[in-house]
């Protein structure tokens, strides 16, 4: 089993993912439901209700998934050189945006590069959302966290792959800045206009309904 999240990325992604106990869709174009700490997907069905211990068993899951895609150098090729924090940060940023959105934030960039590149993905259906803005802020600020303690919390390689246990975009290269703070690098134009879809703010109990503002809860589709 691989090496689960860290309890800051844990918390960052609870803080703005929010639990419920029964399926809901936040608008009526989702494909799938979601229930629990955003979990979303085809095994969620209508009307389907769960426990706590089922929600936050269904986030050590899905945390996991999304921590072993951080950890495999084919998606994020500097992930070896990672601390802690920034291994967090990008748990989170995985959880929400997806794996296959990782991989193009990775690719070709060191990791200011990639710490900065983090908040061109603040779109849903074209617009910025201020909930993913605050996402993308609140991750680059683990990002830019020291960490204390040996070897200032960095691995030698890649971290083994296989289970681990939770999880669900800033960018001025200098190739970027000539472009212009507006001009986003071809690979990135596509995920960074249409990768979120619509995101959900709390209610009065702490949960999350379908409106705005939104809380940052975008999931890849």
């Amino acid at each position: 089993m691989g090496r689960p999240i860290g309890e800051a990325g844990l918390a960052l992604i609870k803080e703005f993912e929010g639990c419920r106990l029964e399926a809901y869709k936040p608008v009526s174009t989702e494909v799938y439901w979601t229930i629990g700490w955003g979990h979303y997907g085809p095994d969620v069905k209508e009307g389907q209700t769960i426990t706590q211990a089922e929600a936050d068993a269904m986030l050590a899951a899905d945390c996991q998934k999304f921590a072993d895609a951080v950890d495999d150098p084919r998606n994020c090729p500097l992930t070896g050189q990672l601390n802690d924090n920034q291994r967090d940060a990008l748990i989170s940023f995985t959880f929400n945006c997806g794996a296959g959105r990782l991989k193009t934030l990775c690719k070709d960039r060191d990791l200011p590069q990639i710490r900065n590149a983090m908040s061109l993905y603040t779109r849903s259906g074209g617009k910025k959302l201020e909930g993913l803005v605050r996402r993308r802020a609140a991750e680059q600020k683990l990002f830019d966290t020291p960490v204390s303690g040996p070897g200032n919390g960095q691995h030698a390689g890649p971290r083994p792959r296989g289970g681990r246990e939770l999880v669900r975009g800033a960018w001025h290269s200098h190739r970027e800045r000539r472009r212009g703070s507006h001009a986003l690098p071809a690979r990135d134009q596509a995920a960074a206009l249409h990768h979120a879809a619509p995101v959900r703010k709390r209610d009065g109990k702490g949960l999350k309904t379908a409106g705005t503002p939104p809380e940052g809860n975008a999931k890849p589709r």
